[in-house]
């Protein structure tokens, strides 16, 4: 076969998909050759091109399952109305999310490290079809406790597709060039998820007329089931658990037998427990719950907020949940490739960290001191676009530090820690709120944010997964070159 200048070279091998291998040491062809059954070493790694449709249905899940999130608080004043319930209890509709999560995140953690990504995504995929479906017998005005249980199962569905899940789909599916781009992706469709349901909570009520907010909440979520019950279906017959060869040297390590073994001798809970020890990654640790749990305070009471200051723009709620959905959509889309192109985490880590204390900073003056909604709007854009990113450069921080346990794992415990910790935060500022003052509760919230700053900067760069697989490259293009090789790894695309 013949060969470009580039040294990219296309052959079709017998009874073998048709392959692309970049430039780089050629692995002898009987080893290439292995059958996909083999156990795979750490010179055999291979990324196949069906990854994208992997990602594509698992994206399609957390989009769909992220639109309930904000989609009833951010009207929380009309629905709350409408329901006949108090606007604590409407905003339990969001925080439902960390009460389940404090309850369920370990045990569906545990299920992704027992029965893989499959069994998870499906069990994610079916309860985001029947959450819907319980809203949906909860659109009449007597129906708030129904509505409520949807919600409930929905946001545990959330624990087996979003919470452990991304890291772990993006390491057992895509060369490490690539981990940080899907896992972005990943965060970027929830946001995504959550800009529709605050798009459409507006269209779905009105304050003056019940029945149309019976009729409007009625089409959304028969539509939102529509969708889910179809995606259900292709993850059902398409979705797969994880390729015949891992993408890369550090997964191949783990599907070695030795670290097969070893994983079979160590529970679940000691890999936890291993974690936890680790002091570095417990500062990390954190950082993240005070970051997430601040910003999850903001968007929640998002409309208790602005009804305070503007109480003639109670459905522009919804509008600006949308508009800083999307700014983080953006954010996400930027970010994610600069880490993935530098893999400078932490760096990357502390920058957004410090531009997202100066939106809650902003944020907050505008939505108390100014005369303007749109000055909210602005603002509300700018802490939308770094509120999602931290989690781009946070959770691959984790994982480097953890390797080489299961990329789930510190995920699960940083997801945990959140849950409680928004809700403390959540009470405190509504008791700061109501009790106080609306600028004491703003002032707290960022000191909060100023705090896990500090915690975030002392992390300190370890890049374990990333040394693991420079290392194993070597190995690897020693035994087939009988020298040294380069840093990045060999990877081959298999159609």
């Amino acid at each position: 076969m013949g060969s470009d200048e580039d040294g990219v070279s296309l052959q079709r091998l017998k009874k073998q998909p048709q392959c692309v291998e970049s430039q780089q040491p050629r692995i002898p062809e009987e080893t290439a050759l292995k059958d996909a059954t083999t156990p795979a070493s750490a010179s055999v790694v291979r990324v196949y091109s069906r990854r994208w449709l992997m990602l594509a249905l698992y994206l399609g899940v957390i989009t769909l399952n992220s639109v309930p999130y904000m989609q009833y608080t951010v009207v929380g004043d009309i629905l709350s109305q409408y329901y006949g319930v108090s606007k604590n209890n409407l905003e339990w509709m969001t925080m439902v999310s960390s009460a389940t999560a404090a309850l369920f995140i370990f045990p569906a953690a545990w299920v992704l490290d027992k029965y893989g990504l499959r069994v998870s995504v499906l069990v994610g995929a079916a309860g985001t079809a029947a959450g819907i479906w319980l809203k949906t017998l909860g659109c009449r005005a007597d129906g708030y406790w129904l509505a409520m249980s949807g919600q409930a199962l929905v946001a545990i569905a959330t624990l087996f597709v979003v919470s452990s899940a991304p890291t772990r789909m993006a390491a057992v599916w895509f060369p490490p060039s690539e981990v940080s781009g899907a896992v972005g992706g990943s965060y970027l469709v929830i946001m995504l998820g959550i800009a529709v349901g605050c798009g459409i909570a507006p269209l779905s009520v009105n304050e003056k007329v019940p029945e149309e907010t019976y009729y409007g909440l009625l089409t959304a979520n028969v539509g939102l089931g529509v969708v889910a019950t179809l995606l259900l279906v292709a993850v059902i017959f398409l979705f797969q658990d994880k390729p015949p060869l891992p993408p890369s040297p550090s997964q191949a390590a783990k599907a070695s037998p030795a670290s097969a073994a070893a994983s079979n001798a160590l529970t679940f809970f000691r890999s936890l427990w291993r974690i936890m020890r680790d002091p570095h990654f417990v500062i990390l640790l954190f950082a993240c719950a005070l970051f997430s749990s601040t910003l999850i305070g903001f968007s929640v009471l998002m409309d208790r907020t602005v009804v305070f200051f503007f109480p003639d723009n109670k459905t522009d709620t919804g509008y600006i949940g949308m508009f800083m959905t999307l700014g983080g959509i953006v954010g996400i889309i930027l970010i994610g490739f600069l880490v993935s192109y530098t893999r400078l985490y932490k760096e990357w880590a502390v920058l957004i960290y410090t531009f997202a204390l100066l939106g809650a900073i902003a944020y907050s003056v505008s939505v108390s001191k100014s005369d303007s909604i749109y000055y909210v709007y602005a603002s509300a854009i700018m802490l939308g676009f770094f509120m999602p990113c931290f989690y781009v450069p946070g959770l691959a921080l984790a994982v480097e530090l953890t390797y080489p346990e299961p990329e789930g794992n510190p995920t699960a415990i940083i997801n945990w820690l959140i849950q409680p910790t928004a809700l403390l935060v959540k009470m405190g500022y509504t008791l700061l709120f109501e009790e106080v003052s609306p600028d004491i509760a703003h002032i707290v919230q960022c000191s909060l944010l100023v705090i896990g700053l500090v915690c975030i900067t002392c992390v300190p760069k370890k890049y374990k997964r990333r040394e693991a697989e420079r290392l194993a490259h070597q190995e690897a293009t020693k035994d087939v070159n009988g020298g040294p090789g380069p840093e990045e790894g060999m990877l081959t695309v298999v159609d």
